[in-house]
């Protein structure tokens, strides 16, 4: 009994020690046909098995290598995981699991083997059976290796035949409920334990017996899922795990979601001896389609498939095997599932009767010492990352060529350096188009054939017989091309794995022939590039040819935009001419105007023509005798040696353009002139036109290509034109775009020579000239090139535009802060720069007349900048700043008139400007009657960067900013001293607030203004009067009714007004209506609730203006009793202050204190009598003040500072200080 706990504690032990290092990875879950990871990113299982069901029911290799050795070697070797196989006894066979590891060897006579494990596992040699599998799955787990717990057999021994009793449920040896025990109960044991991420539920279920009515993996799937519900659930089919097939119009349906994997096995003897009797070729094609009509078909069906067995021979002598691994690896590639290679094990204790067993399948030698075929190793080394998948795809797919005879895909270095193989991570990206052109991504360069023998290369001549690739042959593994000549070859390598083309191999019946060096796999991958097939290297080579022809001198400089918008019209009217002609119609050229200066053009021309002439030569002859494109090219651009990179692209567009419009202008009359229909007839344009529908692709091919070259000449041009006192020459996106536009004009040059050689092949059609042409093809790859450098273009286009920008606003903003620190003689020159510096527009708006106006309506003014977004401005705020507004107009000779105001709406210029933000800006203009920014837009993004980071404008609160007359700040925010004492406050400077607040006490008429119209009158006559608030109305009619009675018995003249909670909303507004209805007190008049918003508004106010006051909070009374009666609104209870008429004294307290007092009135009646009815009352309520309490103080935001003490106005204690966020939609 004792020894059985002993055991259970090591086994826990055992357990809880795995290291969990795979926690990033693991539970593994399913998406689609993906195996993923917590971040729902693919894990590709790239697996190896290790034995551990046979006799001994001990891991093999044991006897040989220390086991962190082996989970080491794993490792190192590129494994992610390991399927350990078991036997159902393991768990369910007490007598077998008690044994300890040295006890089972002993049974079996293997005393070699207990001598090896004592010498490099001494820690397991007594442990029992389970304890020493359980160290094996830690010492994977310290190592960061996944395992796969396989049930293989139920009793131990070697796997597997027909007729062994163990190949089906309910044969000799398999009981299912047993085997549905020992399921549970290895789930069970391996739960928690990270790094076992996956079960398989059984080994190849085979025999007489087997059949799909019977097939119970979904109720051990169940079980494993209920025991762990982490681990992943991996099915096995029938017929040796071979297929699959039942599934596809039957489906699996468990309890549980994304844990289902199904499992499948391919050896080459699985099929006999196919792979040496028959063609290699028609073998692949036949054995691969039966696995995808078998199991992969699950793919397609949205299931992970996982080939749990796979393997061959690797003394690298059985041809069968040879042959079929290299099939496989090329579907395993192609359809990129997940693994297990078949086997780790180079020997085993005990197999079949045979002690030490060399296996050669292993992937170790016997000893366990060394890896028995390196080569092998190294190729299915491109098999264990994943090609595609969740979080593996990133930007557009692409294909690699892959190799599967090396397991390696083509690539090469640089431009100059052959294709040969090299591993696939580095490999170069590859699209495969419905032309059958394999292009490299990101260039225009395409895979040719040369001649027999001979390297394959690289062209950009994509256009040819030689540069379309087939899949070919019944294995679809041969990428065929034809010559020049009509012959077929495919691609191959030599000995040094270069790629060349050879004649095809093995496509006929001959089985002894090998077609492995010419199998090649197009393999779809999302793999981010590792490197960029048109590498710095490339680049720079072309790049550096085309600078050698570049000598610019200084004295030609022109602007050429006048001839380039010649250009374009040319271009543009031969666009809306080519659709009429081939369909009949007349050109429509209405909405065509010249946009250039007939000055400018001519004086350019003088300087141009004869070059323009020149070039338009050279790209005639040159096309006409089917010159080399890229050596015309070349020519072009040493003719044009002296000019800049954008007079060289425009001065070749407009050689092409004389031709160009020359050959539509006569198609387009020569119906109807007779010297136009002379000159077509000489040029055989008239014959070209009678096939007009024939060459409508091309014609629209050339449109297209125009079009390209055309985007690339204005943005190349677009950079020339940017100003260069706001460029840095060595800015990171100058260099960039420098760098790029010598390409981008080399292409056009390049594309102009493809259309030149077009139009003539079009005229020359009769002659038979078209069949040297390049064909339409080559003009749509040219547009993708140019297309491709546009967008590169724009992209570095809007750096540099950025870049300029942001040093534009960097010295408007410095000139505004020069500006600021300037003495001026008036303000145009401040507002100028602040809200609009152009005078090709009326930058105001005036709410009044709602006219647009000129910024000169505010010269000499005192100017308040009412400063805010679009969210955080009111309708109410605008309404009491209207009534203010209002009311310093209503006496244009007072002083106090002689100010403006002007809102400056702030908004995120990174954000687009929708219909709705104009709906609400139209909307909030049209309640100001004073001056607003007509648009928002117009503000520049220097004032706005200026207004935040000077006068500290966070958006959260509008501020108002003061001018004075010559536009000096003079407050940097007076919408507190405005809602305190409105015109008062005028001139609204810093001065004056300080001044106001030195005049103030504190009383009621600072704390409640003249939110009652009757509140002056009510002081004026002494009546007692309470402010009260909160939002319990059970209180509030308690309160009033008391109030109201004792007043009466003390025939006191009492006025009640409720004032609402801070940000009142609807239940405010329904109190409000409870009180009217019940004549319980006075409210304000005011449906909207704006008066009660204003109150409180007004009271934040004066506690951020006597804030910026900077003096101490703990020693003003003013700011003692703001901050009361903010704590009372904090305190979501009701409250009370009481005062009469003009006296000072104010009795105040928290709603149920201030109830009590009331109803003790009793208790203090005689203090009343004696000192007056508010120093009595307040005594009370002081005397009813507790020891403990706890007050909370929600502050308002504030654009300025936070005070770093504030004490308890109860207590006078410090106050912890927090960070309170509200937001209250009752």
């Amino acid at each position: 009994m004792g020894r059985r706990r002993c055991s259970t504690f090591l086994v826990l032990l055992l357990t809880l020690q795995v290291v969990k290092a795979l926690t990033e990875e693991v539970p593994l879950s399913t998406n689609s046909r993906w195996i993923v990871n917590q971040q729902g990113k693919r894990v590709k299982l790239a697996c190896v098995n290790w034995v551990s069901h046979l006799e001994p029911v001990v891991a093999e290799g044991l006897s040989k290598k220390p086991v962190d050795v082996i989970s080491k070697g794993i490792k190192s070797m590129g494994f992610n995981c390991v399927r350990l196989t078991w036997p159902i006894l393991l768990v369910t066979n007490d007598s077998l699991a008690s044994l300890t590891v040295r006890q089972s060897f002993q049974s079996l006579g293997l005393t070699d083997s207990v001598a090896g494990i004592q010498a490099n596992n001494p820690s397991i040699i007594d442990l029992n059976l389970i304890q020493a599998f359980q160290a094996v799955v830690k010492s994977l787990g310290d190592n960061d290796v996944m395992v796969i717990l396989d049930n293989h057999i139920t009793e131990p021994g070697w796997c597997c035949n027909n007729n062994d009793g163990n190949g089906f449920f309910g044969d000799k040896y398999f009981n299912p409920d047993l085997w549905i025990q020992g399921l549970t109960k290895m789930a069970t044991i391996f739960n928690g334990v990270t790094n076992v991420v996956g079960m398989s539920l059984r080994n190849e279920l085979r025999g007489p017996r087997q059949n799909v009515n019977d097939w119970y993996m979904v109720k051990g799937a169940e079980s494993v899922h209920a025991a762990n519900p982490n681990v992943i659930v991996i099915l096995s089919g029938l017929s040796f795990d071979k297929d699959l097939s039942f599934v596809r119009n039957r489906a699996v349906q468990v309890s549980f979601k994304g844990k289902l994997v199904f499992e499948a096995h391919w050896y080459a003897f699985t099929d006999g001896q196919a792979w040496v009797q028959g063609n290699p070729n028609q073998v692949c094609g036949q054995v691969s389609a039966n696995v995808i009509t078998n199991s992969a078909f699950l793919l397609d069906q949205g299931w992970p498939l996982f080939f749990s067995e796979f393997g061959l021979d690797l003394r690298g002598t059985n041809l069968n095997d040879n042959r079929y691994i290299t099939c496989f690896m090329a579907l395993a590639a192609d359809l990129d599932f997940d693994w297990a290679y078949w086997t780790l094990v180079g020997s085993y204790y005990f197999r079949q009767g045979v002690a030490g067993m060399e296996e050669f399948y292993g992937l170790l030698t016997w000893d366990w010492a060394n890896v028995r075929n390196t080569t092998f190793l190294q190729r299915i080394s491109s098999l264990q990352l994943p090609f595609r998948g969740p979080g593996i795809t990133q930007g557009n797919p692409y294909k690699v060529i892959y190799h599967p005879l090396t397991g390696l895909c083509v690539t090469r270095k640089s431009i100059q350096d052959p294709l040969r193989l090299g591993p696939c991570s580095n490999s170069d990206g590859w699209k495969y188009t419905p032309q059958k052109i394999l292009n490299v991504m990101g260039t225009y360069y395409c895979l040719q054939a040369d001649q027999e023998g001979n390297p394959a290369k690289l062209s950009i001549i994509c256009s040819a017989s030689n540069s379309k690739w087939e899949m070919i042959s019944d294995s679809k593994l041969h990428l065929s091309s034809n010559l020049t000549d009509g012959s077929k070859v495919c691609l191959d390598i030599d000995s040094n794995n270069n790629i060349v083309t050879n004649a095809c191999k093995c496509l006929s019946t001959d089985h002894t022939c090998d077609p492995g060096s010419q199998w090649f796999k197009l393999v779809d991958t999302g793999r981010k590039l590792q490197s960029h097939f048109f590498s710095a290297s490339d680049d720079s080579t072309m790049t550096k040819q085309i600078r050698a022809t570049h000598a610019p001198v200084d004295d030609e400089r022109i602007d050429v935009r006048p001839l380039l918008n010649v250009v374009q019209h040319i271009f543009n009217s031969a666009a809306s001419i080519i659709p009429g002609i081939v369909q009949g119609k007349p050109a429509k050229l209405d909405g065509l105007m010249d946009s250039f200066q007939q000055s400018e053009l001519t004086d350019m021309l003088d300087i141009t023509s004869h070059t323009i002439n020149k070039v338009s030569c050279e790209i005639s002859c040159k096309c006409l005798s089917g010159g080399d494109a890229h050596a015309t090219t070349m020519g072009i651009l040493s003719m044009l040696s002296r000019y800049s990179w954008e007079a060289k692209v425009v001065i070749a567009l407009a050689a092409f353009g004389t031709n160009f419009g020359k050959f539509w202008l006569l198609a387009q009359v020569h119906a109807t002139n007779p010297l136009a229909r002379s000159v077509a007839m000489l040029k055989h344009i008239h014959e070209t036109l009678e096939q007009v529908n024939e060459l409508g692709p091309k014609f629209e091919a050339i449109s297209h290509l125009l079009k390209a070259m055309l985007d690339v000449t204005n943005y190349i041009m677009q950079f020339h034109e940017l100003p260069s006192q706001y460029i840095d020459p060595e800015a990171p996106e100058t260099l960039a775009a420098s760098n790029l536009i010598p390409s981008a004009v080399y292409w056009t040059i390049r594309s102009i020579i493809a259309c030149a050689t077009q139009i003539l092949g079009i005229i020359g059609l009769s002659q038979g000239f078209m069949s040297s042409t390049i064909e339409t093809w080559e003009l749509s790859s040219l547009a993708h090139k140019l297309s491709n450098i546009n967008s590169h273009l724009l992209k570095q286009l809007d750096l540099c535009r950025q870049h300029l920008d942001d040093n534009k606003q960097r010295e408007a903003f410095e000139t505004l802060q020069i500006l600021f620190q300037t003495s001026h003689p008036d303000n145009m020159k401040i507002l100028k720069a602040l809200i609009y510096n152009k005078d090709d527009m009326l930058p105001l708006f005036d709410g009044s007349t709602k006219q647009r106006v000129s910024i000169e309506v505010l010269r000499k003014k005192i100017v308040l900048l009412y400063i805010t977004d679009l969210h955080h401005i009111s309708d109410q705020e605008i309404m009491i700043i209207d009534q203010m507004y209002q009311e310093s107009r209503q006496e244009s000779s007072r002083f106090e008139s002689q100010y403006e105001l002007v809102w400056i709406p702030i908004v995120d210029k990174g954000t687009p400007w929708t219909e709705e933000k104009q709906n609400k800006f139209v909307k909030l203009q049209s309640m100001m009657t004073w001056y607003s920014l007509y648009d928002p837009s117009m503000l520049e993004p220097a004032t706005i960067r200026y207004i935040k980071e000077v006068w500290l404008f966070n958006n959260a609160k509008p501020i108002i900013v003061v001018l004075d007359q010559q536009g000096k700040v003079v407050n940097l925010n007076a919408i507190h001293m405005m809602w305190i004492w409105g015109s008062l406050a005028y001139p609204f400077s810093s001065s004056r607030e300080e001044a106001l607040w030195k005049q103030e006490s504190w009383r009621l008429e600072l704390l409640a203004d003249t939110i009652h119209p009757s509140l002056y009158d009510w002081i004026a006559q002494g009546t007692y009067i309470c402010l009260y608030g909160g939002d319990d109305i059970e209180w509030i009619r308690k309160f009033t009714r008391k109030a109201r009675s004792l007043a009466e018995t003390l025939k006191l003249p009492l006025e009640m007004i409720y004032v609402g909670r801070s940000n009142p909303g609807e239940k405010v507004r329904k109190i409000n209506t409870v009180i009217e209805e019940e004549k319980l007190s006075n409210t304000l008049p005011d449906p909207g609730l704006t008066l009660i918003w204003f109150f409180w508004v007004r009271l934040e106010s004066m506690w951020h203006s006597k804030l910026q006051q900077e003096k101490k909070v703990e020693n003003d009374e003013i700011m003692h009793e703001i901050m009361r009666i903010l704590g009372f609104d904090s305190s979501e209870q009701g409250w009370v202050v009481m005062s009469r008429g003009t006296e000072t004294m104010m009795a105040k307290g928290k709603g149920d204190t201030f109830l009590n007092c009331l109803n003790d009135y009793d208790q203090w009646k005689d203090k009343a009598e004696e000192k007056g009815v508010l120093p009595a009352m307040d005594d009370y309520i002081q005397g009813l003040q507790t020891p403990h309490h706890c007050n909370r103080l929600i502050l308002p935001g504030t654009n300025g500072r936070i005070p770093d003490k504030v004490v308890c106005v109860e207590c006078g204690r410090p106050m912890e200080k927090f960070y309170m966020y509200r937001c209250c939609t009752d």
